[in-house]
């Protein structure tokens, strides 16, 4: 039998452990459970933006922008591109951001663009057997979701 002096003690510490467990799980709010990880970004779009400019002296200069998107991923506060390459993925982000967008140069050269237009598609096509990324949503609890798969850098994403 518990006496009365420990009764209101006994009251809150069973409050205070039935929060923590809601709290640990997730449950709390309603969200997902804090180690389910958020699921893999989707509906990848690409595009390519090409940019001259002409100097006051010397030839004519263009580049060429890769710009990957996605669809936002419900819960998530950030995603992480990490690069792949012919040696395997990096270690860490190549990249952090809060926008499912990413823009990154593919291709660059001197002279005007029409008449350059090999150069540029070959620079493209050989930076996409070189680079590619995938994308991770993270969750404001820090937990990293389930990645994407690989998308060759500068090219449209497949399917």
């Amino acid at each position: 039998m518990v006496s009365k002096a420990l009764r209101p003690l006994l009251a809150a510490v069973a409050i205070l452990a039935a929060a923590a467990g809601a709290a640990a799980s997730g449950t709390a709010s309603g969200d997902r459970p804090a180690s389910t990880p958020l699921p893999a970004p989707s509906g990848f779009r690409a595009e390519l933006l090409d940019t001259a400019a002409q100097p006051a002296a010397g030839r004519p200069t263009w580049t060429t922008a890769w710009t990957l998107s996605w669809n936002p991923v419900p819960g998530a506060v950030r995603y992480e591109i990490t690069a792949v390459g012919p040696e395997g993925e990096g270690s860490a982000p190549m990249r952090r951001t809060t926008e499912p967008t990413l823009t990154l140069s593919v291709a660059s050269g001197a002279g005007q663009l029409p008449t350059s237009a090999a150069v540029r598609d070959a620079q493209i096509a050989y930076r996409s057997t070189q680079l590619g990324v995938r994308v991770t949503a993270v969750a404001a609890d820090g937990v990293v979701g389930l990645p994407s798969r690989v998308l060759p850098v500068g090219q449209p994403p497949a399917g």
